[in-house]
């Protein structure tokens, strides 16, 4: 094959996971924050059930994510992402077709399913399998596009909302996912030459236990590293409006702002793009949570110079867009390729389930300490993160692997 062929090949695949990754997450994601209140009121829920059938959803994800990437390693990325799209689009039927607090339990039930076999984790873990010389600079290419789905998905669901209603628009979703599934089958090559799939998924489980009986307190210091990172990032983008007009900011203003934060995020991958490659995930990783802690620090300083709200948008949004590309490649970086699947979702649990957990503790610790209280807790949480990875990189140890 060609190098003119091979590089088509790699745009094309790119191009159509970052397509599919925007309508997953814009879906799957973003959609019930436009639409969940006039769910709440004809379905007779409370707030509490509402968002907690979304929390429950996040933390199976995260529950599942090592299921899904061992999934991943058995069956190979494609299958299991085009499988994703048709159960995320059973999800919504359900949701648009139900009238009970059981049927909607059971649609997030599903839709849970769905992000822990085609959100980011598991695309990235195929995108491993399918092009391993390249993994870093395509999952910065895929999450271009993927970062702008709330910018896509926000106005799309304010405009499907009074024109079909909620149900109407679950059925659209659902149409959306099965596009994707289309796509998935389309770039996803059949084989992987170079790769190869187990028949059994145990050889992965007892490869990640080893793993992480070697590594011992600098696995889980990662994980944590991770999941403390995942919090703080969660926590922002759920209540990021809230957070804005309690430090005194006009409303007006901080919805403004918030809402520049996917193309602040898109930028700051951009920049990876440009320039980032040149250094390690390590290094990036470094950067990115010393970037996370700092710009909660200049928040904590907004209610004194209101002027600071600027830099911290563009602090945070860059940290966080570089986020995700931090958690795909560190882990592959230090473990490398055999067994991605069963890697990646090892070391993305963690981070899931925090982040599922994230919006619900924010407000519980909102309540108790207040604002600035909160905003404190969080600085020590992104500073506890930035110390665990410093540590956990210390040493190189994929030669030892």
């Amino acid at each position: 094959m060609d190098k003119e062929h091979l590089t088509t090949r790699h745009a094309a695949l790119v191009l159509g996971l970052g397509t599919a990754q925007l309508l997953a997450w814009g879906t799957l994601y973003y959609a019930l924050a436009i639409f969940g209140q006039p769910m709440r009121r004809e379905l007779h829920l409370s707030n509490a059930e509402l968002f907690g059938g979304f929390a429950c959803s996040l933390a199976l994800s995260g529950l599942l994510a090592p299921l899904a990437g061992r999934l991943i390693d058995r069956w190979g990325g494609r299958k299991v992402l085009a499988t994703s799209g048709a159960v995320g689009a059973c999800g919504f039927v359900v949701l648009a077709a139900t009238s009970t607090r059981l049927g909607f339990i059971t649609s997030w039930i599903v839709l849970g399913l769905a992000m822990a076999l085609g959100l980011y984790d598991s695309c990235f873990a195929a995108l491993a399998q399918a092009t391993p010389f390249k993994y870093r600079a395509n999952v910065t290419g895929v999450t271009l596009l993927g970062g702008l789905a709330s910018t896509v998905a926000w106005p799309l669901s304010h405009y499907l909302l009074p024109a079909i209603g909620w149900r109407g628009a679950c059925c659209a979703y659902a149409g959306a996912l099965l596009v994707c599934s289309l796509i998935y089958l389309a770039v996803l090559p059949h084989r992987l030459p170079g790769i190869r799939l187990p028949l059994r998924a145990a050889p992965h489980s007892e490869r990640v236990a080893t793993l992480a009986l070697q590594l011992r307190n600098r696995a889980r210091t990662l994980s944590l590293a991770f999941a403390g990172s995942a919090f703080v990032a969660s926590a922002f983008s759920a209540h990021m409006i809230y957070t804005l007009k309690a430090l005194q900011i006009p409303t007006e203003r901080a919805v403004w702002l918030a809402s520049t934060l996917g193309i602040i995020q898109v930028g700051g991958r951009l920049l990876e793009r440009l320039v980032g490659q040149r250094h390690s995930a390590l290094a990036l990783g470094t950067t990115t949570f010393g970037v996370l802690a700092l710009s909660v620090w200049v928040l904590l300083g907004i209610v004194d110079f209101p002027w600071l709200v600027f830099p911290f948008v563009l602090l945070y949004g860059a940290a966080n867009g570089l986020l995700t590309i931090v958690k795909a490649a560190i882990p592959v970086e230090l473990l490398g390729f055999d067994g991605v699947g069963a890697t990646i979702g090892t070391f993305s649990a963690p981070s899931l389930l925090s982040r599922a957990a994230a919006p619900v503790g924010f407000v519980l610790l909102a309540d108790m300490t207040g604002i600035r209280g909160t905003l404190t807790i969080m600085l020590l949480i992104a500073m506890c993160s930035f110390g665990a990875l410093v540590h956990a990189a210390r040493r190189q140890l994929a030669s030892r692997i």
